[in-house]
């Protein structure tokens, strides 16, 4: 078999592919833009197809009710762990009732050494205290689906937490390989679109030669701005650096996963257990200048809903109409005012900088800089001829 997918722009990245090949004939690898994308290793493919069974490029993806959904507003009762959380503090309380059953707990961690998001497994708190907070790139499953079936098949509970499409890569591998999975609990998140790996290691190269030092510790959005904020914040040397240049990367929705563009995944039906974001309004009112933050929790499902009692003892919760809170990624996938083959095509002629230079900046600007990089565009086009 060549390729799992038929057509490379619709692969998620999920990852099921390679963890339900019997075989060990998948790796996931980083393509020129910085995104995964399942390669086979031709001498120890069988042709089984197990691969394309579990892939959404190739099935399509699967109907999901949301007519049972409930909808809430909820903020976490102890401050400190809202604090620490990037809006009303779901996440935690969703995992201390798994791991108040003796479960564990799957989530997405940055890595300061390797400045990657990786998935991993918490068997504590303190180990699940390091997945609270966004991380605007794609992260890295690595063998998170097989530990998960193999807890399960402990009869362990637990708490996955991801992307939609990695929450859908993750159930279809539980039923390919036939994994029972009444323990398990999936909590979604409503996602923009992920931007690239590639990308935000050079915007660490980028900072680290601007402030001369190596960056220990990064905070993707910084909450001590303000819940409404959105500031990336690094720390060099105990010092503190705050910006928004990859923020207006992330926002020009040029630098997002091909797949990103034609999500499956942006509806108000989701394919998990619970659905949390930001309770943005859409007539901003009450939340304007809190530093606290509150979460639009969604419940999509009946063993999801058998939780709310135990939800509501650490939460400040209350039932809502979804309308004034529905999202742009509540309605379709995320789109982009400028070519992202031509963002592409700027970054591999003109660097990182030049990206910033242009994108990096507010909309108002951005405007008067699209001339400069069509000009810039044209003449290097030139010059390769």
């Amino acid at each position: 078999m060549e390729t799992v997918y038929d057509n490379k722009n619709t692969c998620t990245g999920c990852s099921a592919c390679f963890a339900v090949c019997p075989f060990g004939a998948i790796q996931m690898a980083g393509d020129q833009k910085g995104f995964s994308y399942p390669v086979i290793q031709q001498k120890n493919c069988r042709n089984c197809g197990k691969c394309k069974t579990v892939c959404q490029a190739c099935q399509g993806e699967i109907a999901y009710d949301k007519d049972k959904q409930s909808y809430f507003v909820a903020v976490h009762k102890d401050k400190e762990v809202l604090l620490h959380s990037q809006s009303g503090g779901m996440f935690s309380v969703i995992s201390d009732i798994i791991f108040e059953k003796g479960g564990t707990v799957y989530g997405c961690i940055y890595d300061p050494k390797q400045h990657k998001a990786i998935h991993t497994r918490a068997a504590t708190k303190e180990e699940r205290d390091k997945m609270r907070g966004s991380k605007y790139i794609q992260s890295d499953l690595e063998s998170s689906f097989i530990l998960v079936q193999n807890d399960l098949l402990k009869g362990n509970y637990v708490c996955f937490s991801g992307t939609p499409c990695q929450n859908d890569g993750l159930r279809r591998f539980l039923k390919a390989t036939k994994t029972p999975d009444e323990r398990l609990y999936t909590v979604d998140i409503i996602c923009h679109g992920v931007p690239s790996p590639l990308l935000w290691r050079e915007h660490i190269k980028y900072l680290e030669k601007k402030y001369k030092g190596t960056i220990e510790k990064v905070r993707f959005r910084d909450k001590s701005f303000g819940w409404i904020s959105h500031k990336e914040t690094v720390y060099i040397h105990g010092r503190r650096y705050s910006g928004e240049k990859f923020k207006h990367l992330f926002y020009s929705n040029t630098c997002l996963r091909p797949s990103c563009y034609q999500c499956a995944y942006a509806k108000l039906a989701r394919c998990t257990d619970f659905t949390i974001g930001d309770a943005w309004k859409r007539v901003r009112g009450t939340e304007n200048g809190s530093r606290e933050g509150q979460s639009l929790l969604i419940i999509n499902s009946e063993k999801g809903r058998q939780l709310l009692p135990e939800i509501a003892k650490n939460s400040y919760i209350e039932a809502v109409n979804i309308d004034p809170f529905m999202q742009p990624n509540l309605h379709k996938p995320s789109s982009s005012n400028d070519d992202p083959e031509e963002f592409w095509i700027s970054y591999q002629r003109l660097g990182y900088s030049y990206l910033l230079f242009v994108f990096g900046k507010q909309r108002l600007i951005n405007k008067s800089y699209k001339i400069i990089r069509r000009i810039l565009l044209k003449l290097w086009r030139r010059r390769s001829l």
